[in-house]
């Protein structure tokens, strides 16, 4: 599997459209050359241009959403308070609800999927999620 990124996806449909052969453009910028192909003609419905999409699979937030759920844990975490992939899972359906966004979360349990989770952290690994253990009142002061 090749690794590339969204801008020279761009750039490579930017130059087949100003008569730069497919072949061609897809070896300067290091694409594949049928997913290059499958988006200058429309035929990938589900990545067209240069985002890519794995399967039906869709993202339910959007970055900056995600940025907001990041910025959230962290605050959380400074103040002492760890959130376990539970209380992430949580605050994830919440989140959903309250945005009225669509999305495939458990509506039982009221939790987001552990697939989700998965995703999650795979983008943002950044994140640590782990059990919380206690926390002596000393190091809870700070210097």
């Amino acid at each position: 599997m090749v690794e590339w990124d969204e801008d020279k996806m761009r750039q490579a449909i930017e130059d087949v459209r100003n008569v730069l052969p497919y072949k061609t453009a897809a070896r300067n910028f290091c694409i594949p050359l049928m997913s290059l192909k499958r988006r200058c003609k429309a035929k990938n419905k589900l990545a067209l241009n240069e985002k890519k999409k794995l399967g039906s699979k869709t993202q339910i937030f959007t970055e900056e959403q995600e940025q907001e759920l990041i910025s959230h844990i962290l605050d959380m975490e400074s103040r002492m308070y760890v959130l376990t992939s539970k209380d992430v899972r949580s605050i994830a359906y919440q989140l959903a609800v309250k945005n009225g966004i669509r999305h495939p979360f458990s509506e039982q349990t009221k939790l987001a999927r552990k697939d989700w989770l998965t995703g999650f952290h795979k983008r943002h690994p950044e994140l640590s999620l782990r059990s919380p253990e206690a926390t002596s009142a000393a190091r809870c002061y700070k210097r």
